[in-house]
């Protein structure tokens, strides 16, 4: 990991990609990043460059909005089947700056997708979502993002709507600190679905073994050659220690004579 990777807050999603790159020894294309973000693996943010009008809110469960009730039984509507939560905004209206990250549950999350779309030679995303866009902050702040009717942003918040996607003026990013936390899961991931050696591999390994103490004229069965070769895995840097190479010795024989067979 860079030095000035450390220092960095953020990155924008092709340094991003570049990253992932060298980190995985393969290549990460931005659409890849996109991706990622779209299937909750990574989190992606977006850089709020000029600002951005929002409202705060939560989320209550559907059967707890009397109005909503009151008014989808007017319209002869029945929704009591559905149990997913609707977004109550407040009234008062400010303005954010800055790193926000995307909460991947409104219109920031199409945004995303036609990006990747586009990215990839897809489709266009036609879809909307009559919630808005969100994004998130410090100690899980949710904001909804704002537009004004009228353009004028000293107007109350009557004048406001709740915004289909991202601002055109912002930018999607990604925290350094996401990218590490993504990069140690892979890890650990890696880690957990690691196999134990095979008999047909270990014999392998030992017959692999056998053949560079030959050409190094270490015999592998007498004394001090466990020594021996315990000092040049310390002169590599990556010291093994006497006891366990000699215990690999010793299974050399039989490993040869399966390999025979």
């Amino acid at each position: 990991m860079g030095k000035l990777f450390k220092l960095k807050k953020w990155l924008t999603i092709s340094e991003a990609a570049n990253h992932l790159s060298i980190i995985f020894g393969e290549q990460v294309s931005d659409a890849d990043v996109l991706r990622l973000g779209l299937d909750g693996q990574l989190t992606l943010s977006v850089d709020f460059v000029n600002h951005a009008t929002v409202k705060t809110g939560k989320w209550i469960p559907r059967n707890q909005s009397k109005n909503l009730m009151e008014l989808e039984r007017a319209m002869g509507k029945s929704n009591e089947h559905l149990d997913y939560p609707i977004w109550v905004s407040d009234e008062k209206i400010f303005s954010i700056s800055g790193i926000w990250d995307l909460t991947m549950i409104g219109g920031e999350r199409l945004d995303v997708e036609n990006r990747y779309q586009h990215l990839v030679g897809g489709v266009e995303v036609t879809l909307i979502n009559i919630d808005g866009a969100f994004v998130k902050g410090a100690e899980n702040l949710i904001c909804q993002l704002q537009e004004c009717f009228d353009d004028n942003e000293h107007s109350g918040s009557d004048n406001y709507y709740p915004a289909g996607g991202l601002p055109d003026d912002s930018v999607l990013v990604v925290r350094t600190s996401a990218l590490s936390e993504f990069e140690s899961q892979i890890n650990t991931d890696e880690n957990a679905t690691e196999k134990p050696l095979s008999t047909t591999e270990r014999t392998s390994l030992l017959t692999i073994l056998a053949a560079l103490c030959d050409y190094s004229k270490i015999k592998y069965r007498e004394r001090g050659a466990a020594a021996q070769i315990a000092r040049l895995t310390e002169a590599s840097g990556a010291p093994v220690s006497e006891d366990t190479i000699s215990k690999a010795l010793k299974k050399i024989p039989n490993a040869i004579k399966d390999r025979m067979k």
